[in-house]
């Protein structure tokens, strides 16, 4: 077999152009089926082949993504609100993990998204200082730098603004009448 296509390589390169011009719409709607098929069924292997080719060109592809979201980024910023939107529970684990980050020890109380938004229902989903409704975080009474811990009973619903400006202070804005959990 190897003997004749070497013999009759460009007869046969030939025949197929030929084929392909003929047969156009149907050569590309059983590829499109067809990869269609193989992607469904190897789902596992085309991921891993595309993480071992990022990881083996990893300064290319971070480029090409870089160059990609600068030209797509009403795209992205789209694809980001939707995420958020259809994900809170994995944005307000997001929120958490600053706290983690800035050395908050994890506590077997941590709160879940679940209590969050119970804190927030029981605040009128306000800030407890101002009365604000916008960027609404989470503040700890009692903070990490003197030796508070990120549970239920340690936080309160502020806004960004009143958040920062409370800094280290202890300050529980629970008590001006917006009840608590």
């Amino acid at each position: 077999m190897r003997e004749y296509y070497e013999k009759n390589k460009e007869k046969l390169r030939l025949y197929a152009r030929e084929y392909y011009n003929e047969n156009k719409e149907m050569v590309k709607r059983k590829s499109k089926i067809y990869s269609k098929e193989y992607r469904s069924k190897n789902q596992d292997i085309i991921r891993i082949r595309k993480r071992e080719y990022y990881l083996n060109n990893k300064e290319k592809e971070d480029k090409r993504i870089a160059e990609w979201r600068a030209r797509n980024l009403e795209r992205v910023k789209e694809y980001t609100r939707n995420w958020k939107e259809r994900n809170p529970e994995n944005v307000f684990n997001d929120r958490l993990l600053v706290h983690y980050r800035r050395g908050c020890p994890k506590t077997v109380n941590d709160i879940t998204y679940i209590e969050w938004l119970k804190l927030l229902e029981v605040s009128g989903k306000k800030c407890l200082r101002c009365g604000s409704t916008e960027k609404l975080t989470i503040d700890m009474i009692v903070p990490h730098s003197k030796g508070g811990f990120l549970v239920l009973d340690n936080i309160q619903v502020l806004c960004n603004r009143c958040n920062a400006g409370k800094r280290n202070r202890i300050v529980d804005y629970r008590s001006l009448g917006h009840g608590n959990i």
